[in-house]
């Protein structure tokens, strides 16, 4: 056997489970339910009729579509913007500090350690809008008119969304992005010191434009 058609399936063999999995989980299920918007079906029956496009029709016809558009774009962009840049700057920051560097980045990390479940129970006892942690502190001193049911205000509900999201994203990019900042050669910044460049200097025409390669995969995930 050639050395190229080893390598080839030695890669093939790790990489099969992953796709298998992959494909079974989400290419599948997804296909499957494109296919299935083809149909007028209860998703109980075994009788589906075919209509075409009739259901998105229906769907773009329905006012409300284009507020979950919207709705869907805001937590699609927003959050994604906001995590890259609090992930930039935690990353920058535990990579300066001398001790103590790789707890902040475990800390940041414990988030992702925990199910969207416990997310969820967390977080409502957070907004919760009687005994909620917002609520109550705001309660405690003094601005009981700032109070509000945070989740259920269409002027705050996408923003706490937001944060959740963000909060519980952040801590993975920092450890990508901090992991590609302590690759970039130490070389550059002596010489960039050396060159009177401050820090700040160094991370904005150093450190972003080395690690802009692992911001797109960021960007991607």
């Amino acid at each position: 056997m050639k050395r190229s058609t080893s390598r080839y399936l030695f890669i093939a063999f790790f990489i099969l489970p992953a796709f298998l999995m992959q494909t079974s989980l989400i290419v599948y299920p997804s296909l499957r339910a494109f296919y299935i918007s083809f149909f007028d079906w209860s998703g109980l029956s075994q009788n589906m009729k075919y209509v075409g496009l009739d259901n998105y029709y229906r769907m773009f016809g329905d006012p409300g579509i284009h507020t979950a558009i919207i709705n869907n774009a805001y937590i699609l962009v927003i959050p994604t913007l906001i995590t890259l840049f609090i992930a930039l700057m935690l990353a920058q920051t535990v990579v300066w500090v001398p001790l103590g560097g790789d707890f902040f980045k475990l800390l940041f990390f414990f988030p992702n350690l925990l199910s969207t479940v416990v997310w969820a129970i967390m977080w409502n006892f957070v907004y919760n809008p009687n005994f909620g942690a917002i609520n109550s502190f705001l309660r405690l001193i003094g601005l009981d008119s700032l109070t509000r049911p945070w989740l259920g205000d269409p002027n705050f509900e996408l923003a706490a969304i937001a944060i959740v999201i963000v909060w519980g994203g952040v801590g993975w990019y920092v450890v990508l992005i901090s992991a590609a900042i302590v690759d970039i050669p130490r070389e550059l910044f002596e010489a960039a010191i050396m060159d009177g460049a401050s820090r700040w200097q160094q991370f904005y025409y150093l450190t972003i434009p080395l690690v802009i390669g692992m911001i797109r995969i960021s960007i991607f995930f």
